[in-house]
């Protein structure tokens, strides 16, 4: 079978387990695929450098900051603000979607609890897809924490018709005593064992997710799984967006994908 190929774009990228995630998949499927990194720093550089990504590769995945800007080069495309994939079909149409959203869906359902309030940290293109997913599980309130502007997912929140159900905090404006069904940290947060300002409030919420995966065992995940709280790491939401990126990619859906998804799992840290 010829030799599948795709990269992740984003800066910086060294640090990433996806060449992991799909040379384990290869393995699985016994279908050779050729994962690379390429650093791309910025909105200008991702459009320079777009012909050479189109021709070179089957697809891409986006990282931050380039998600957003990638909307530019996409010719076909759902709803979103925010595009992490990209399918190059035959090399000439760029096809894009989000699968941040549809993991963060897939994990979200997986957890045996009825939530309807959440507080979603971020508004860069992961915190879009999450939004997505709140809103196709139909959140009925959703409190948006931002560092500085959130011009994007506002529009996001307006296109899907969730702006009404949406109120938006700087984390100055948000109570101590603040709580909701589930929180999910969809910032840099946490990123290489930092703290995150909701750590000492875990016992507010019935679940936590956090999307960062380096490590998967935040300190914001420590303390839910200190107070009983369901978790769900950034690690499971890395395979989980490997796999659904491959769907994309190859237009065929995966046979028994939650068992694969557990076994990609436990082999990332042998």
């Amino acid at each position: 079978m010829k030799q599948l190929k795709f990269a992740l774009c984003g800066y910086p990228v060294g640090h990433s387990l996806s060449p992991l995630i799909f040379k384990i998949l290869s393995q699985k499927l016994n279908i050779p695929i050729d994962y690379q990194l390429q650093e791309i720093q910025n909105e200008q550089e991702l459009l320079s450098k777009f012909d050479f990504l189109q021709q070179e590769y089957h697809g891409i995945n986006l990282t931050t900051p380039l998600k957003i800007a990638a909307k530019q080069k996409i010719q076909r495309y759902q709803h979103f603000h925010a595009y992490n994939c990209v399918r190059f079909a035959d090399h000439q149409e760029c096809v894009g979607t989000n699968t941040d959203y549809l993991s963060v869906k897939a994990l979200l359902c997986s957890l045996s609890l009825p939530m309807e309030t959440a507080l979603l940290f971020g508004t860069g293109g992961a915190a879009i897809g999450a939004l997505h997913s709140l809103h196709c599980l139909n959140f009925k309130k959703i409190t948006i924490v931002y560092h500085r502007q959130y011009e994007h997912i506002k529009k996001s929140a307006e296109s899907l018709g969730v702006y009404e159900r949406c109120c938006f905090r700087s984390l100055d404006q948000l109570r101590e005593d603040f709580s909701a069904d589930l929180l999910i940290n969809a910032t840099p947060l946490g990123l290489g064992g930092s703290h995150h300002p909701m750590e000492k409030s875990v016992h507010q919420f019935k679940a936590i997710f956090d999307m960062i995966y380096a490590p998967a065992m935040t300190p914001l995940i420590l303390r839910g799984q200190e107070a009983n709280k369901q978790i769900i790491t950034g690690d499971r939401m890395l395979v989980w967006q490997a796999l659904k990126s491959f769907e994309f990619w190859t237009e065929k859906q995966l046979e028994n994908v939650e068992q694969l998804h557990s076994e990609i799992l436990s082999q990332l840290y042998v």
